[in-house]
Formats: C-alpha cells, sequence, structure tokens
C-alpha cells in the first residue's frame, strides 16, 4: 500500500509540473509581459512579442505532454519527458544568468525547477522498475504498440 501511495503522489506531482506549464504557456499567449516578468526577463521590442508566443506555445505543448503521459500513467514515458525536459530550465536559468537587466531573484525558480524534474524523472523510473523486470515491461509495451 505505502508503493502504491509514493507512485500517486509522483503522478500527483507530475500532473502539477504539467498544470503549472500550461498555466505560464497559456499567460505567455495571453499577457506577453506579465509572463515575461515572471520569467525574470525584461526587454522591449517595440511590442513585438514574437518571443513571447515561441516560448508560450513551447510550455503549453510541454504541459499537455506531461498531464497527457501522466492521466495514463506511463511512467516510463514520463520519467523520460520530466528528465530531457530538465535541460529547459537549466538553460533558462543560464540564460538569466547572463542577461543584461535580468530579474536575479527568479533564478531560483528555474535551478529548483530542473532538480526537481530530475529527481521526479529519477523516482519515476525507480518506482516503474520496482514493478517487474522495466526492460521485459517496455519490450512488451513495444511489441503491444
Amino acid at each position: 500500500m505505502k508503493s502504491k501511495n509514493f507512485e500517486r503522489g509522483l503522478l500527483i506531482i507530475s500532473g502539477l509540473v504539467g498544470l503549472g506549464l500550461i498555466f505560464i504557456g497559456i499567460r505567455f499567449l495571453a499577457a506577453p509581459e506579465t509572463g515575461e516578468r515572471g520569467y525574470g526577463l525584461n526587454f522591449s521590442e517595440n511590442a513585438d512579442y514574437s518571443f513571447h508566443y515561441i516560448k508560450g506555445i513551447r510550455d503549453l505543448f510541454c504541459g499537455t505532454l506531461i498531464l497527457a503521459l501522466t492521466f495514463w500513467k506511463r511512467r516510463a514515458e514520463l520519467a523520460l519527458t520530466l528528465g530531457l525536459g530538465a535541460m529547459i530550465p537549466f538553460a533558462d536559468f543560464l540564460i538569466i544568468l547572463n542577461a543584461p537587466n535580468s530579474n536575479p531573484a527568479a533564478l531560483w525558480i528555474h535551478g529548483v525547477t530542473a532538480i526537481v524534474l530530475v529527481a521526479l524523472a529519477g523516482f519515476l523510473l525507480r518506482s516503474y522498475a520496482k514493478n517487474g523486470d522495466a526492460l521485459k515491461a517496455a519490450r512488451n509495451d513495444l511489441a503491444a504498440s
């Protein structure tokens, strides 16, 4: 029972990550300047919000993918998505760190997010592996597709 509660907790946290990304994506699309300040950058391109829309759709897609994988309880695929996806907040951290006129207070959210994603991916993989032979299960999943 304890293991099931832990797995449920991992899926709930993953779902919250997905919902958070959907919120951020919608905010960048609907209120670009607010999204920009939340990200940690301050720049003005004469109301050209092209960057904001690119970021918004990226986050909306990532959040929707994470939410779908969570809903279908695809722990291995979710772990891969979250683990590899950690490069995004890590790169965001470096961008904010090196950008002129950036908000250094926003650094923590990008750094913590990268760490949380890697940790969550590790726990999901461990949970997946504990429920039988992970390699055998992955092969069966592929064969069934």
